[in-house]
């Protein structure tokens, strides 16, 4: 286990996707330590050279429901393969309220295309909350309502609309 999960971080980039295979395979055969090893692996990996292996790793920690993937995932947001940010909104989706507070922290990134898709995946993780949104999501909402990136500011917009929420008061 320990040598694959090296090979994983840095072996050849042709062998890596096989690894990440391999690890995932695994998780139903190893004991709770061996698991939390593999896991650990696992989100490092949403941040791997190969989108391959962070599109498997993203999948693999939605399925596997472990929240503490949400700040990785979230950071990949504004990765620069479609597929890549695809999966790692999708298992931010998929761990639910636990993944707000990453993907409110990703409105604040550099990155404009991640603002959006986060303000975006904010408006579904709220429809899918236990009452009302959280506060943090609401607030966070807010203020990318007032972006400076137009895509931002529209994303936020429509998951405010959406949620069925006040929307920012206009300055002027």
């Amino acid at each position: 286990l320990d040598q694959l999960v090296r090979c994983l971080q840095r072996g050849n980039d042709w062998a890596r996707p096989a690894v990440a295979e391999r690890l995932v395979e695994l998780l139903a055969e190893v004991d709770q330590d061996g698991r939390e090893a593999v896991l650990g692996a696992l989100r490092a990996a949403v941040g791997n050279k190969s989108p391959e292996v962070r599109i498997l790793a993203a999948g693999t920690l939605a399925a596997e429901g472990d929240s503490r993937a949400t700040k990785a995932l979230a950071a990949q947001l504004k990765d620069g393969t479609d597929e890549v940010r695809d999966a790692c909104a999708a298992a931010l989706a998929s761990l639910g309220e636990a993944a707000i507070p990453a993907t409110v922290f990703a409105l604040g990134d550099r990155n404009p295309k991640a603002r959006a898709r986060a303000a975006a995946l904010l408006g579904e993780l709220g429809a899918n909350a236990t009452g009302d949104p959280p506060a943090e999501l609401v607030d966070g909402l807010q203020r990318a309502a007032g972006d400076s990136d137009e895509a931002v500011r529209q994303a936020a917009l429509a998951s405010l609309e959406a949620l069925d929420l006040d929307l920012p008061e206009d300055d002027a």
